[in-house]
């Protein structure tokens, strides 16, 4: 029955999707339909889809005009009669017959060409009145979690309401998003928060993400209390909670926070807990028993550096004097080689000052710091960010023709300095380029086939790092075409890959990793193993694994979720227990393997209640007025104009990744998703849609309407129409860029539904 339940409601929801992208075509066409009609100019066909080769679901004609739906549901056009003879071509204005579309006027022409766009418009405000009068809602603009450096620089904390930015109201978490994307990366910005009752105004600096082309601050909405997801045969399932049940208490005190929800689950395990949750507006009593988490792990982990990327504001790590960039050697004398072992020093302090040695800019310097207990992680932290990315080892490959190549350096040499700055790990490149891409630095190096340890020296012109523009990235595909000349996409501007040297730390002696032989400074070349779905042996040499040697841990825990989650996966039983993986590496320069399973790990000072995650809290928006209607939708279509605009000029100068941009598949598919969601949800992204068509089809370019808008224009200032000739020629251009263009986001698209 499920099943079948399922298959309807996927059914209806694909249907949902194929009618949203019709209506937004739908109406673009009645436009054209509607101004032709008003003056007088014959319409041919009238199609939603496209019935290429006269494949056609259904057609009828009434009064000369053939309506139909074509097969192809993700497009529709309006022919009208003439519209293809372009004035001066063949015939004379005045030889046209009065339902010809070259015999009207300029200014009705104009209107024919400019309906499909008003009518996007006009359907979507009206869409958006809709919307706004059932209420939609929005996450709410008060903070969750503080991750990235901007935020936590600027000093912002989880639970701080975000009132203005940059001049602007914040009434939803999407505000947030819309000002940060729309800023300039590196210009400060000023913030009003509210914290704990009383408002303060704060400075914070959007950081450029070039990975994901957008600027970012880091920070994410609060969740509420919500559940909205549950483990399979959990504790709170088998109590009967409901997915949408709100937890109003816990053991009869009031909670506000998801933390502290944990917080009594994990100083409860193997008890039984009360708890209240609000389902349909009535409060419910039920009682569950948390169980002690468990988890598979083999006991490796990286031998990485502990290089401090941001310092908090008012820790205890800026009250003891650590820096950005500060390399954490030893903790009360014990020699630190992995963030593990410096969360494990600091347990074991339970909050007293350590001596803490760190090196800094080639300099060991002596520190004394007090630990902070973190209520929300429970745990002695001393309000750093560490950065994980390792060492910077020499180089793997070179892009042909790239800037570092152009720099001279090629395979196998090593970076030394740039911008003047001594780099040995990644962290410290990436530190030392910023501020400098589009410009020319220094740049020192070793080279690898030199044994005298010169330092050589030369110059580099970086280039903005991450996914360039369109017409760049167009460019760089057909030189891979010709050339053969591969392009990196890197996020240092210089077009390269490092050699990636994953170093094992120190296994605890009770681990799996000890027992089955490895050792400290182990490195790490290759791991294999048999999936269990398919039988079909998976093997990863070490510079396609992510994380190196922690990647194991990682991979056991995320086989054991599909054991701990369902049991059973595509009708296939997962055992975790006799799952092994096959492990190649180095020590004292010679390849050796040794085969690894993982352990099971029991923690009973941490609970498992079921808990997939919570939703995130949310504000309904919705107008009580005409004129707050009126308000709400101007707001929302200029916020889309802006979007739209913006992200359109910085993906053709190559500030945002090609990646965001989608074609009728990924269009498609993000309706799909959004129907799941709920009309509302769906509402929406048609009018943004629609307001999207608008306004690209309004931009001057062959073939849309905006092309010929341009032409009119043209004409209306010169007297006559532009020449045929050079009309046919720059369409055609325009036809080919656009088929291009097309077919670039399709393959886009595909790609990212096949991940």
């Amino acid at each position: 029955m499920d099943t079948v339940v399922s298959f309807l409601s996927s059914t209806w929801n694909i249907i949902l999707t194929i009618m949203a992208f019709s209506f937004i075509i739908f109406v673009h066409e009645l436009g054209h339909y509607i101004m032709a009609v008003r003056a007088g100019v014959k319409v041919d066909k009238f199609y939603v889809g496209f019935d290429f080769g006269g494949l056609k679901i259904f057609s009828f004609n009434h009064k000369g005009t053939e309506y139909g739906i074509g097969v192809f549901p993700f497009g529709g056009y309006v022919k009208l009669y003439g519209m293809e003879e372009l004035p001066g071509h063949e015939m004379e204005i005045s030889e046209f017959s009065n339902e010809h579309f070259q015999s009207k006027t300029i200014s009705e022409r104009f209107g024919i060409m400019a309906g499909g766009v008003a009518m996007n418009f006009i359907s979507a405000v009206l869409l958006i009145f809709i919307m706004y009068g059932i209420g939609k809602e929005y996450d709410v603009p008060i903070i969750g979690t503080v991750r990235g450096t901007p935020a936590i620089k600027a000093g912002l904390k989880e639970n701080d309401k975000i009132l203005e930015l940059d001049g602007e109201k914040i009434k939803r978490f999407l505000d947030i998003h819309k000002v940060i994307v729309l800023s300039d990366p590196g210009k400060p910005l000023i913030m009003k928060i509210e914290r704990g009752g009383v408002e303060k105004i704060i400075s914070i600096t959007p950081k450029m993400d070039y990975l994901r082309g957008m600027p970012s601050i880091g920070v994410t909405s609060q969740d509420s209390l919500i559940i909205a997801s549950l483990v399979f045969d959990s504790p709170l399932l088998k109590a009967g909670v409901q997915l949408g049940d709100e937890i109003i208490r816990i053991n009869g005190i009031k909670i506000n926070y998801s933390y502290e929800f944990q917080k009594e689950v994990d100083a409860n395990v193997g008890k039984d807990i009360s708890i209240s949750v609000n389902r349909d507006n009535k409060e419910i009593m039920l009682t569950f028993r948390p169980e002690p988490v468990k988890t598979y792990r083999s006991g490796l982990r990286n031998e990485a550096p502990v290089e401090i990327s941001c310092v908090h504001p008012g820790s205890s790590a800026e009250k003891g004097m650590i820096r950005e960039w500060d390399l954490i050697k030893s903790i009360n004398g014990v020699e630190i080689k992995s963030y593990e072992e410096l969360l494990e020093s600091l347990k074991s302090t339970s909050g007293q000052a350590v001596d803490m040695q760190v090196m800094r800019k080639g300099e060991l310097v002596n520190l004394n710091v007090k630990p902070t207990f973190d209520e929300k992680a429970q745990k002695y932290l001393l309000g750093i960010s560490i950065d994980f990315s390792g060492n910077l080892e020499s180089i793997r490959e070179v892009e042909h023709n790239g800037p570092l190549h152009i720099a001279g350096l090629r395979s196998g040499d090593k970076i030394v300095s740039i911008a003047g700055n001594s780099v040995s790990t990644i962290p410290q490149l990436v530190n030392s380029l910023e501020g400098h891409y589009g410009k020319s630095v220094d740049i020192s190096y070793l080279k690898k086939d030199d044994d005298s340890g010169k330092i050589f020296k030369s110059k580099i012109q970086l280039r903005y790092p991450g996914k360039p523009g369109i017409f760049t990235r167009l460019y760089h595909k057909s030189n891979v075409l010709v050339s053969g000349d591969g392009y990196i996409y890197d996020r240092f501007g210089m077009g390269v890959k490092f050699n990636r040297k994953f170093i094992l730390a120190q296994p605890k002696p009770d681990s799996i990793a000890a027992a089955s032989g490895f050792k400290v400074g182990d490195r790490l070349e290759e791991i294999s193993y048999v999936h269990f779905l398919d039988g079909k042996k998976k093997t990863f040499p070490a510079e396609k694994i992510y994380r190196g040697w922690s990647s194991l841990d990682d991979h056991f825990k995320e086989f054991s979720n599909i054991y701990k989650y369902g049991k059973q996966y595509k009708g296939k039983v997962f055992d975790p227990k006799k799952h092994v993986v096959d492990v190649k590496f180095i020590r004292d320069g010679e390849v050796m393997s040794a085969t690894i399973s993982s352990k099971e790990i029991v923690v009973h000072d941490k609970g498992f209640s079921g808990v997939g995650y919570f939703a995130n809290k949310k504000v309904l928006v919705k107008y009580s007025s005409i004129q707050e209607a009126f308000s709400l939708c101007y707001d929302e279509v200029v916020f889309i104009l802006d979007m739209t605009a913006v992200t359109l000029g910085k993906l053709v100068v190559g500030k945002i990744s090609t990646d965001t941009m989608s074609g009728p598949i990924g269009i498609s598919t993000a309706m799909y998703h959004f129907s799941k969601s709920g009309y509302i949800e769906l509402i929406w992204l048609v009018a943004m849609m629609s307001i999207n068509i608008g306004f690209l089809n309004f931009l001057p370019f062959p073939p849309l309407d905006g092309g010929a808008l341009f032409f009119l224009f043209i004409e209306k200032i010169k007297g006559s129409p532009v020449s045929a000739n050079f009309q046919i020629v720059v369409s055609n251009l325009g036809v080919v860029l656009l088929l291009s263009l097309m077919f670039f986001v399709t393959v886009t698209d595909i790609s990212r539904f096949f991940g």
